[in-house]
This record gives structure tokens, C-alpha cells and sequence, in this order.
């Protein structure tokens, strides 16, 4: 139930996203028609398309997520100042950025045509003081840095086309499912990493600090952990606290 009331929150036109869906599905059966047509092996070519359809979808997400949001903030001045601090640590890789009208606190970094975009909400605009925005904008960069967001299509294209190409039984998906969320976790880990190396830890637990005020964020167990994208935030602060002092790059 709780994960149906968050999927509710979400600031989707739903009927564009079900429209997105059965354009994929539609694709992948015409796919499957044509192989047959030239007699080729069908679930090979569908895995290749699909695979290639996640990729560049993935790539490119930031048309596609503008294209389901119902609530962009099309001006704003916190958007410009947001854009400014954040592509000054992309390592010339440009940023654009998308100021998403929501109470939650929420930031999340995209694949876009030439470079990425940064969604952010107007919670975590409100919410976050100066030094804590610019922790959670250096972690952003953290992933362009690093190269996440490219590393994680591929992951999932290939992951996308396995599945059917190859028929990958029920265990190996589970074995898959849980390397993907172990990675992920790693990926947050380096990318506060390299927040820190930017703004200095004191910014980036700010970060984590106001977050935990705003939205009472409960620590979880090492077991459950298991099952999530993103580690502990308790894990987080205790490795980036573990991280020797660092000055704000100018």
C-alpha cells in the first residue's frame, strides 16, 4: 500500500506513460512478426530491440521524463542559480536542469542528447539550506564525473536483451536483480565520495543531515539494505564522516 500511495504522488501524466509502454510493447510484437516473416530467430532479434529500445531510452531520458511530468516549473530563478553551481563541477560535461513543482525532497540525474539533466524538486529547494544544496548538487555531479549514468544504460540494455534473447531462467534474474541494486548502492557510495572531494564533507553531511529533518528518513538494516537502490543514509554519513576534510574547489 505505502508503494502505491508514493506511485500516486508522483507528478505524471499516467496516460502518456501507458502510452509510452504500448508503443514499446507494440514495437517488440512487430519485431517478433517481422523475424518470423524472414524466418529468423524471433526472441534473438526481440532481446537485440528491446535491448537497443532501453538503451536509448535510458540515454535519453531527459525528453522522456519531461514528456510524463505534469508540474515543471518552467522559470524560475533558483533553476538558473541551481545551474550555474552544478554544471561548475560537471568536469565540462553541460547539465541542464528541471525544477519539478513537488513537496518531497527529490533530486535525480538523467541521460540527455550532448549531456544530462538534473531534476530537482521545490521540496528540496525549500528544504535544503545553501551548504546543503550544494552537498546534494556536488553528488550529482558526482555520478556525471564518474560516468554512472552512461554505465548503467549499458547495464541495462544488455540486461534488457538477455532476458529475452536468451530466456535467462527465473534464479539468474534474481542473481541480476541483486547485482543491479549492490552496484547502484556502490555508485552512491563514489558519487558522495566525490561530493566530498568537491564541497567538503561538512556540505555533504548538511545534506544528509537536512534531508534526515525533512523527511524523517528511518535508518534500515544491513539485510534490508539488500533490497534498495541507495544505501542507509546511517552508512552514508558514517563512510563520508570516515573521509579526510576537504575545502571548497573554486
Amino acid at each position: 500500500m505505502k508503494f502505491f500511495r508514493w506511485l500516486r504522488k508522483l507528478p505524471l501524466h499516467w496516460h502518456r506513460v501507458l502510452l509510452l509502454l504500448f508503443g514499446v510493447s507494440a514495437l517488440l510484437v512487430a519485431t517478433d512478426e517481422l523475424a518470423k516473416l524472414l524466418s529468423s530467430d524471433s526472441t534473438l532479434l526481440s532481446g537485440l530491440v528491446f535491448g537497443a529500445v532501453i538503451y536509448i531510452s535510458t540515454m535519453n531520458g531527459g525528453p522522456i521524463v519531461r514528456f510524463c511530468i505534469n508540474n515543471e516549473v518552467k522559470e524560475s530563478l533558483a533553476k538558473n542559480g541551481v545551474s550555474q553551481l552544478i554544471n561548475q563541477w560537471s568536469d565540462g560535461r553541460r547539465i541542464e536542469v528541471s525544477v519539478v513543482e513537488m513537496d518531497d525532497m527529490r533530486s535525480a540525474l538523467v541521460g540527455e542528447r550532448h549531456g544530462y539533466r538534473l531534476f530537482i524538486s521545490t521540496g528540496a529547494l525549500t528544504h535544503l539550506s545553501p551548504m546543503g544544496t550544494a552537498g546534494v548538487l556536488a553528488h550529482e555531479a558526482g555520478h556525471v564525473r564518474r560516468r554512472h549514468c552512461e554505465r548503467i544504460c549499458i547495464l541495462l540494455g544488455t540486461i534488457g536483451a538477455s532476458k529475452i534473447a536468451f530466456d535467462i531462467p527465473p534464479i539468474g534474474i534474481i542473481v541480476i536483480l541483486m547485482t543491479y541494486l549492490y552496484l547502484s548502492r556502490q555508485r552512491e557510495f563514489a558519487a558522495d565520495a566525490t561530493g566530498a572531494e568537491l564541497v567538503g564533507k561538512d556540505a555533504m553531511l548538511a545534506a544528509f543531515n537536512e534531508h534526515r529533518r525533512a523527511t524523517n528518513e528511518a535508518d534500515i538494516s544491513s539485510f534490508t539494505e539488500v533490497f534498495v537502490t541507495h544505501p542507509s543514509l546511517h552508512r552514508r554519513i558514517a563512510a563520508v564522516q570516515a573521509m579526510p576534510q576537504r575545502t571548497l574547489e573554486q
